[in-house]
């Protein structure tokens, strides 16, 4: 009956989404409109300066996706670190027995969860353009300026970064999870010593602005603010749930022996409550990933706010570009959970066998 019923439902799916087909291709028939992916290969006629991988009139609408895409892609990875540190922190201060550190913690979550997201991008953003001085006025440490237009630092030349390309490869090298550790941090002091070989760009004050160097802008910043605190309000939750799931019995016997609480969380508990909150912390990186598509509120150029905005009211090919835009957001889900699951999967394997 249920084979019956998943058969009935899988025919009926495909059907739906034949009938859409043909009635779009009759649509773009009847209105006399263009249909391919041709004009992503033509003059963009645009330029993106707040951009990782600068892009510049001259280029074609691909190079501007990629360009897009690349800066969400690394404006991902960093609200998620910085969100799965602020979020471990208040799920462990939530267990802590004393009550004004609870409190904190359950203001912080109440407070960033319950506000929208929008509401915060936007007050962030605010706050920081008429909080940061001017340019002439500059916050200075050393050669690190802070300013109304961004964040400002010396800047390491690129090729002195290639070799992080072969750190995530040490996750899947065929040794012991201690030597990959070992391996890893041995690694990346190597690779922090050999920063001290190359000639830095310094980032030089001039009367109306600041040159060289390397410049975090102000709309970046507030995204990432305002993504990491949010998220790490729903982060907190999924995994403070997954340390009370955890007998209080583990608690009693770590405190017996005269362990401290972070050393119980760190070393038993966590490892243990891993396998519970791991799918729903999968789900908040990917919610995460897909919310920066509200950066298009304050200007940053995203793979959202590129292929759904500028491309889109530029060449008119807005079912070509919602595809587009479909596509590559489900390819990211796709690939992320595969990822998430691959290095999660012993410790799900092992909590279905409990």
């Amino acid at each position: 009956m249920k084979k019956t019923i998943n058969a009935l439902f899988t025919c009926c799916l495909v059907a739906l989404l034949g009938w859409m087909l043909i009635n779009i291709l009759h649509n773009i028939d009847e209105q006399n409109l263009e249909f391919g992916f041709d004009f992503l290969f033509t003059r963009s006629g645009f330029d993106m300066g707040d951009a990782w991988i600068l892009h510049n009139s001259n280029q074609t609408y691909i190079h501007a996706i990629f360009s897009g895409l690349y800066n969400t892609l690394l404006l991902a990875l960093a609200c998620i670190f910085l969100s799965t540190l602020l979020g471990t922190f208040f799920a462990i201060l939530s267990t802590t027995h004393t009550p004004w550190l609870t409190n904190i913690s359950r203001v912080y979550i109440n407070i960033f969860r319950n506000i929208p997201l929008l509401v915060q991008i936007l007050f962030v953003y605010t706050l920081m353009v008429y909080w940061l001085p001017p340019v002439r006025e500059s916050l200075q440490i050393g050669d690190i300026y802070l300013c109304n237009r961004g964040l400002f630092f010396p800047k390491v030349p690129l090729m002195a970064c290639w070799p992080l390309i072969f750190f995530p490869l040490m996750h899947f090298a065929p040794i012991a999870k201690a030597h990959r550790i070992q391996s890893s941090i041995g690694f990346l002091a190597l690779w922090f010593l050999s920063l001290l070989f190359f000639d830095w760009e310094v980032p030089e004050k001039t009367r109306f602005s600041l040159l060289g160097g390397g410049q975090l802008g102000i709309e970046w910043l507030t995204l990432l603010i305002a993504l990491s605190i949010y998220s790490s309000s729903y982060i907190a939750e999924c995994i403070r749930g997954g340390i009370n799931a955890i007998s209080k019995h583990q608690i009693e016997s770590a405190q017996s022996l005269g362990l401290k609480h972070l050393q119980i969380m760190t070393y038993i508990i966590l490892p243990q409550a891993k396998p519970i909150f791991m799918p729903s912390l999968l789900n908040q990186y990917l919610n995460l990933t897909k919310n920066i598509s509200l950066a298009i509120a304050i200007g940053y150029p995203d793979f959202f706010g590129i292929t759904a905005g500028t491309i889109l009211n530029q060449s008119g090919r807005s079912l070509e570009c919602i595809i587009i835009v479909i596509t590559i957001y489900g390819l990211i889900n796709i690939i992320g959970t595969h990822f998430i699951e691959k290095i999660s999967h012993p410790h799900w394997k092992s909590h279905a066998r409990i």
